[in-house]
């Protein structure tokens, strides 16, 4: 590589981390914000019951008096001791982890791609993961999904070395291990990508002599697998043993995981799956991974275009048709296959850029084909990335300032809020807005709190509803503490 393609190297790994920071920037509001909010409020509650903030105890929610546990809760107790020992909001020490995480998880995907295609398919990599809507708000977002995803990504990479001694296989048991305690469904889905490549032939990925696996060390990797799918099992029931009782989960219904045919059936499902998946990256992902895929296995005689895509499309459809219910449901169980379809999407328009990259330097004569052109054709990339950072969809929220930090700090020396549901007939049991305010709360319909004013303003002492409440503005005057806008009404009657 001579001067000039290092210096454009080095360009276009400067666009890429400005790109990268300026979605960072944009995506990383403090607090819980955007879609499932109520799930991250659930983690939320678990760290602060490690932190016994306002009388939390394990495995407490935001829902007063209602104790429950969806995971094993390493990444919590993580958060909670660096919380603890920085004296740092536990919400800031999230988002600074899950920084090393995603960074972490670009790394690996990126060395992935160099190793054993090109570092153009690399840097598509680092593109796709900085400019992915999907990416970037749950990477905000105080969820163990990001630990599982880090460690199950960490894992990959060194099962895709070329040093496999036993000290690396075992550290890649215990990383898969871990993030099998954490979210089981996540490893899963990255050790069916590893598993699809070898099937594929991935033992041609290489240009040199090393190969992808060695066969000598298949029944080590048997033996990893057959681990990592007892201790999945024994997750489900350490969960359902520190609860006390069987919860929502495995150990009630395997359906809860898996789902029924009939969903896997349904038009709903296969509609979701698509949409899902156009919505997932920057602008229309679905269409441009279908064109670009389709014309590099058309225009490319190798072998990785074809193994890559199998092996990336094998472990989308295992993690969508095996855990049909929760990747249903929510979307953030379609990160990991978010990212392995990124990895062979990376190589598919990497090879696309080189084949067209060197008809161009044959056609002016020159004998420089190799990283120049491609490069340069990169970087028309970034020139479409300053438009998407500009003008990209999110599902983060974009404003700092809400009603939610005005209560949150009126509620400092309060441990519960009462709730006032604007659905009458079922209050609702959401712990969202407890997270967002950091306080347990009690919910009541608000037909019953106006009908009852008296007693419940006397048995009570902080209260919020969304919509506007009579009783409320009645009372305000006896209240330290009285917010009213367009998200709702707070008071808080005078100590």
């Amino acid at each position: 590589m001579n001067l000039r393609e290092k210096s454009l190297k080095l360009h276009l790994s400067i666009g890429l981390s400005f790109i990268g920071a300026s979605y960072i920037i944009s995506s990383a509001h403090l607090g819980l914000n955007g879609n499932h909010i109520w799930r991250q409020a659930d983690v939320y509650a678990s760290i602060l019951g490690f932190l016994e903030h306002k009388n939390f105890t394990n495995f407490d929610t935001f829902i007063f008096s209602i104790k429950n546990i969806y995971d094993i809760p390493i990444y919590q107790y993580i958060i909670a001791i660096f919380s603890s020992g920085l004296k740092v909001d536990p919400l800031v020490v999230a988002r600074f982890f899950n920084a090393l995480i995603w960074l972490s998880v670009i790394h690996s995907g990126y060395k992935i791609l160099e190793r054993h295609h090109s570092s153009l398919a690399g840097f598509i990599f680092i593109f796709l993961m900085t400019t992915s809507t999907l990416v970037l708000h749950y990477f905000s977002s105080p969820l163990p999904d990001n630990l599982s995803i880090g460690l199950s990504m960490l894992g990959m990479f060194l099962l895709t070395s070329y040093n496999k001694s036993n000290y690396s296989l075992a550290i890649v048991a215990l990383l898969l291990s871990i993030a099998t305690l954490i979210k089981s469904p996540i490893p899963f889905t990255f050790v069916i990508f590893y598993m699809s490549l070898i099937l594929c032939g991935a033992t041609a990925l290489n240009t040199k002599n090393s190969k992808l696996l060695q066969t000598n060390i298949n029944l080590k990797l048997l033996a990893i697998l057959i681990i990592i799918s007892v201790i999945a099992i024994l997750a489900e029931l350490l969960r359902g043993w520190l609860l006390g009782s069987t919860n929502i989960g495995f150990n009630q219904s395997p359906s809860w995981y898996f789902g029924s045919l009939n969903l896997r059936l349904s038009k709903d499902y296969w509609v979701r799956i698509i949409t899902r998946l156009d919505n997932s990256g920057p602008l229309h992902f679905l269409p441009i991974y279908i064109s670009v895929t389709l014309t590099a296995l058309a225009f490319d005689k190798g072998k990785k275009n074809i193994i890559f895509t199998a092996a990336s499309l094998a472990a989308f459809f295992s993690g969508w048709l095996v855990f049909a219910n929760v990747y249903f449901i929510h979307d953030y169980y379609q990160l990991p296959i978010i990212i392995i379809l990124y990895l062979s999407f990376s190589v598919s328009l990497s090879t696309l850029i080189i084949i067209i990259g060197e008809k161009i330097n044959r056609e002016i004569n020159t004998n420089n084909t190799n990283s120049f052109t491609s490069v340069m054709l990169t970087m028309v990339v970034l020139i479409s990335a300053s438009y998407i950072v500009i003008y990209h969809n999110s599902i983060s929220q974009r404003s700092r300032v809400n009603i939610y930090n005005s209560i949150e700090f009126a509620l400092s020396n309060t441990d519960r809020v009462l709730v006032i549901d604007s659905d009458n007939s079922a209050p609702n049991q959401n712990p969202a807005i407890g997270g967002l305010l950091s306080t347990k709360l009690e919910t009541i319909s608000a037909n019953d709190f106006e009908n009852e004013c008296d007693t419940y303003f006397n048995e009570n002492k902080a209260f919020f509803s969304k919509k506007s409440s009579k009783c409320l503005d009645q009372n305000k005057a006896s209240s330290s503490f009285y917010i009213k806008n367009k998200d709702g009404t707070f008071l808080k009657k005078s100590e």
